[in-house]
C-alpha cells in the first residue's frame, strides 16, 4: 500500500474526532495503479471525510492535500540520494492543514457539507485525486468548489500563493475579505518571473469545470530531496495560512450558488 502509515495515522485522527467516513470502505476509497518503472501494481487510497453543513443545499466543498511522498527518492527526487525523503513541506503540511480543518469544522460546521480528503499517489501524476474525480463517492456528487492545500509550510515574508480566483465570479471578493483580518501578500504564483512548478490535486477538479482555490507557499532548495523535513518548516506559518484558509472556506461553503458560476477554465501549466 503506498503511504500505509500516513492513511492510518490520518484514519485513527478522525476517528479520534467522530468525523463521519466517506469512502468506499469506511473512511479509504481504495484504488490500483501499475508502476511502470517496477513493473508493479500498486494498491493505495484516498482518505475520504465528511462533515455536514448548518444549511445544506445539495452541493458540497471537497477539501484536500497529497499523503505520498518520494519514497526514498526513487522517483522524482531531485538530489538523485537513497535516504527516505520524509516530504515535511510536500505535503505533510497540506495534510495537517486539512487535518486540521477537519477538527475546526467538527466543532464549528460550516454552512454547506463539507468532504476532506487526503489523496493518495499524487506524485506519480495526480492519481488519487483524478480517481475521485472520476469515481466520485455519493458525498462528492455535486460540488460547488474545490480547495487545495500543496507545500503550505514555507511562510515566508507574509506571503501567501492562491490560485483559482478567477474560476468562480465571487472568488476574488471572498479571498480579500477572508485576508482581511491578517492582510497577507495574497497573488498567485508569478510562473513567468519564478518558472513553473507543475500540477497539483486541484487540476484534477478544475479540468472537469469545478471552480477551485489553491494554497501554496512556494519553492525552496529542499523541495523533492531528503533534506524536505520539520525543522525546516514555519510551523507558526503552517497555523496562520489554515486559519486565512478557514475564513475562505467558510465563505465558500456560504456563497450563493451564482456566486459559484465557472468563470474561466483552469488547466495545467
Amino acid at each position: 500500500l503506498d503511504s500505509p502509515a500516513a492513511a492510518e495515522y490520518v484514519t485513527r485522527e478522525l476517528t479520534a474526532l467522530r468525523v463521519e467516513p466517506a469512502g468506499t470502505q469506511g473512511f479509504l476509497q481504495p484504488f490500483t495503479f501499475a508502476d511502470a518503472p517496477a513493473r508493479a501494481e500498486v494498491r493505495t487510497a484516498n482518505v475520504l471525510a465528511r462533515i455536514p453543513g448548518t444549511a445544506p443545499d445539495g452541493l458540497t466543498v471537497l477539501v484536500g492535500a497529497h499523503l505520498d511522498h518520494v519514497g526514498r527518492g526513487d522517483r522524482a527526487s531531485r538530489s538523485g540520494h537513497r535516504e527516505i525523503h520524509n516530504g515535511a513541506d510536500d505535503n505533510a503540511s497540506g495534510s495537517a492543514a486539512v487535518l486540521e480543518l477537519a477538527r475546526r469544522l467538527q466543532a464549528r460546521p460550516a454552512a454547506r457539507d463539507v468532504v476532506l480528503a487526503w489523496f493518495g499517489a499524487e506524485e506519480y501524476g495526480l492519481l488519487g485525486s483524478a480517481h475521485l474525480a472520476r469515481n466520485p463517492v455519493p458525498a462528492t456528487r455535486a460540488l460547488a468548489a474545490m480547495m487545495n492545500f500543496d507545500m503550505v509550510g514555507r511562510l515566508r515574508d507574509c506571503r501567501v500563493v492562491v490560485e483559482g480566483t478567477e474560476t468562480a465570479r465571487g472568488f476574488a471578493g471572498l479571498l480579500a475579505r477572508a485576508n482581511g483580518p491578517s492582510g497577507y501578500d495574497v497573488r498567485p504564483w508569478d510562473h513567468r518571473r519564478l518558472g513553473a512548478w507543475g500540477a497539483s490535486d486541484h487540476e484534477s477538479f478544475s479540468s472537469r469545470g469545478v471552480p477551485v482555490l489553491f494554497f501554496f507557499t512556494g519553492l525552496h532548495a529542499e523541495y523533492h530531496t531528503e533534506l524536505d523535513d520539520l525543522p525546516t518548516l514555519n510551523l507558526p506559518g503552517v497555523v496562520a495560512v489554515t486559519s486565512l484558509a478557514e475564513r475562505a472556506l467558510r465563505e465558500v461553503a456560504a456563497l450563493p450558488a451564482p456566486e459559484l458560476r465557472r468563470v474561466t477554465a483552469r488547466r495545467g501549466r
